[in-house]
């Protein structure tokens, strides 16, 4: 099982219980076993303007119960020279990228 969204819950369990809740269902945090860096995805400005980035949580989570392996981890649109030709952000939210591998086993 996979799960991804933007879970309005803070990965560092400050907020609401969400991501505590589904860690303690089972689930997997794919950044926690990959991800360089605070892998922060929200937010920026309302209005898409800020100059810098103001990306300060992360609440864009992949999740996963069962057998997968996370290869690769990456954010995407939270650097200034992603911002589009007219100087603004694409989004009040950064990506994640995350690729896993279904490993199976044999019996």
């Amino acid at each position: 099982m996979i799960l991804i969204g933007d879970l309005n819950s803070k990965a560092d369990s400050t907020g609401t219980q969400t991501y505590a809740n589904l860690v303690g269902a089972g689930f997997s945090d794919a950044w926690t076993l990959l991800g360089k860096g605070n892998g922060f995805t929200c937010c920026q400005d309302a209005d898409l303007d800020n100059s810098a980035s103001t990306l300060n949580s992360r609440i864009d989570l992949v999740m996963f119960k069962g057998n997968f392996a996370v290869k690769q981890n990456d954010i995407v649109g939270e650097s200034t020279k992603d911002k589009t030709s007219s100087g603004l952000w694409s989004s009040d939210h950064a990506g994640v990228v995350t690729s896993l591998k279904l490993t199976v086993t044999s019996s």
